[in-house]
């Protein structure tokens, strides 16, 4: 391997190379693959990659991923030193940076499923939970953003934040991109010591600071809220006390990002062993993204949903020897030509209201949308109409 200081554009050197699968992770990239993997690997080099969330695909929209994908990188651009560092293979033909491509003009929106649709689902779930059927249940929606030109992923993931998570992309051919910005993390692992995160709950952020203080504290006293939070904790300190010698749960507090403020806590332990594909599949799914019972969940979810999630609300990260991190690919969208969906979930409990649900889907894509359209623009999905006023 050949190392060199790298003083570019990251995302649009990663752009301009041939080389897949292509990885960019707040601020590092990774591109072309030495290995690929189709199970989680054991290894101690680096190795980049994801999975489906569990339920089996139904369309060909996510044709592109993998169901399990990694791969061992050919070439890196990380931090090293405080310095950026450009590691690549010897032999590898590097191409200059591409500039992005502003973004054409948008369409048409549409909602999977609509409004009238939603409100009738949950209106089943909440029924469900009230026989005792269910606890919890995450349900997701997918929005299509159609345009009247291909996409260009990588001005895309300029557009998104990079301040409120963990700004990504994946790709693995040049046909479509899966990119984000996710505050959840699964775990992250140092050595023996794992660290999760509990995050639910959910209010938006407020116009200005008494608003926001008012909207955090009517988050933290709100019944509902706590409730849908307590079933994510449990789960994952559950979860992490049957593989730790020891676990530790940090005070609850409130995670705020760009649009949303959510209920969070800190869950640390120290492992009996060190196995990543062991502790992907002990923690994913969350309560956070599928609900409780998880199999009647899952179950549930495969009958309602009549898109695919693919990769939206699973495991996206990298496992690299005495360490590995894994996000939950919330606050996210897949890129196909010239369409754009955007996903997003709500956690359906006792004392849920289907119009309070929705408008909180509205709330958590912002920040994609965004991304996607005139900031200038005001737009709004709700019950499939989308208004745009300059």
């Amino acid at each position: 391997m050949i190392e060199a200081p790298f003083h570019g554009n990251v995302i649009e050197f990663l752009k301009a190379q041939p080389y897949y699968p292509k990885v960019f992770w707040n601020g590092r990239a990774a591109f072309g693959a030495a290995k690929i993997y189709d199970t989680i690997p054991e290894t101690d080099e680096r190795v980049w990659g994801g999975i489906d969330f569990p339920l089996k695909r139904k369309t060909s929209l996510w044709d592109d991923f993998p169901e399990i994908g990694f791969f061992k990188p050919r070439g890196e651009i990380f931090r090293k030193n405080g310095k950026w560092i450009l590691r690549v293979e010897e032999g590898m033909t590097l191409l200059r940076e591409t500039p992005c491509l502003e973004l054409p003009p948008l369409i048409e929106i549409a909602n999977t499923p609509t409004y009238e649709a939603w409100q009738s689902r949950l209106e089943t779930n909440l029924e469900a939970i009230k026989r005792g059927e269910l606890e919890k249940i995450v349900t997701a929606r997918q929005t299509d953003f159609t345009f009247t030109q291909e996409i260009d992923p990588y001005r895309v993931l300029k557009n998104l934040p990079d301040n409120t998570g963990t700004r990504f992309l994946f790709q693995f051919s040049e046909g479509s991109a899966f990119c984000g910005t996710t505050p959840e993390l699964l775990y992250e692992r140092t050595g023996n010591k794992v660290l999760s995160h509990a995050i639910a709950g959910t209010r938006s952020r407020g116009m200005d600071e008494e608003e926001d203080a008012s909207l955090k504290k009517e988050l933290l006293n709100s019944d509902k809220e706590l409730r849908e939070f307590e079933f994510v904790r449990e789960m994952i300190e559950g979860k992490l006390k049957k593989v730790c010698q020891a676990t530790t749960v940090s005070p609850l507090e409130v995670l705020q990002t760009e649009h949303v403020q959510h209920l969070f806590q800190k869950i640390e332990g120290i492992l009996h062993q060190q196995n990543d594909a062991s502790l992907i599949n002990l923690l994913h799914p969350t309560p956070a993204t599928c609900g409780l019972p998880c199999a009647q969940s899952l179950s549930t979810l495969f009958q309602d949903e009549t898109f695919d999630r693919g990769w939206y609300s699973a495991p996206i990260g990298y496992i690299e020897k005495d360490h590995a991190r894994f996000m939950v690919a919330l606050r996210s969208m897949l890129i196909r030509k010239n369409q754009a969906h955007i996903y997003a979930g709500t956690g359906i409990v006792q004392g849920s209201n289907p119009t309070n649900e929705w408008n909180e889907l509205e709330i958590k894509i912002k920040t994609a949308v965004n991304s996607l359209i005139n900031s200038h623009s005001h737009v709004s999905v709700f019950g499939n109409v989308w208004e745009s006023t300059s």
